[in-house]
């Protein structure tokens, strides 16, 4: 994602949606989410094309929070270096630093060294960690777009499915990879940007809960780097505005 969205060694943006369903027949509190309705949960990355690189569909809505992630298929490769994620280079040969290769998430999910999270609001002090949740959000901006675009060619994602929940993870999966193949070699066109619908018009996709975590310090650590790299003057050349937009308080702190 670094010519596209200004995050270099950016692998995918990483999130989730529970999927309303119909309430299962028997099946107790398993698909009871926090929102008080029946869901499945979509985990999704996706690359700077909005198109999906690994999908996990159909862990349980009460699984509310990133520890989704550790029990999902990719999830588990992730976190055991199943999937082959390149070792931490140099960004350029100025630098003279080496950053590992990460996905970006939100407040679902926690921080790790080869996963990013914006600074919590509490934990703000300067505009330099403004900077970096400025460049966080246009990176992690292609996984919103994704899911918009989902929901606004299928229709079927802005109410709850009437179906159980083994036919409504072939539907999502379908979905998903229908969605790849209309974006296949192409970008965001006009007539995508119509159809696109909003997080409030998605009635049938809910984000997961934010979590706390205690994070390990490489993790913090790595983040510093990021962070001291976007406002250096090699990292401000590919984004100049971006002190603009933060000191006109056009993005969420």
């Amino acid at each position: 994602m670094k010519n596209g969205w200004n995050y270099p060694h950016c692998m995918a943006a990483l999130d989730g949606k529970h999927v309303q369903i119909r309430c299962p027949y028997k099946a107790g509190s398993s698909y009871y989410n926090y929102k008080g309705t029946h869901s499945i949960v979509l985990l999704a990355m996706v690359d700077a094309y909005s198109k999906f690189t690994l999908v996990d569909v159909g862990a349980y809505g009460r699984n509310s929070d990133g520890g989704t992630l550790q029990r999902s298929t990719f999830g588990k490769k992730l976190l055991t270096n199943q999937l082959h994620i390149p070792k931490e280079d140099e960004l350029t040969v100025l630098t003279g630093q080496s950053f590992p290769y990460v996905v970006v998430a939100d407040e679902a999910f926690p921080l790790k060294t080869w996963m990013m999270r914006p600074y919590s609001r509490n934990s703000i002090v300067s505009e330099h960690e403004k900077i970096y949740n400025y460049r966080h959000s246009r990176a992690r901006r292609t996984v919103e777009n994704a899911f918009g675009i989902l929901a606004g060619r299928w229709r079927i994602f802005l109410k709850p499915i009437e179906t159980q929940p083994e036919s409504a993870d072939y539907i999502v999966l379908s979905a998903c990879c229908l969605h790849n193949m209309l974006r296949k070699n192409k970008v965001i066109t006009p007539f995508e940007k119509e159809i696109m619908v909003t997080e409030e018009e998605m009635c049938g996709l809910e984000d997961l809960t934010p979590i706390r975590r205690n994070y390990i310090r490489d993790a913090i650590q790595t983040r510093e780097k990021f962070k001291n790299f976007f406002i250096s003057p090699e990292g401000t050349a590919s984004c100049p505005w971006q002190w603009d937009y933060i000191r006109l308080g056009r993005i969420p702190h």
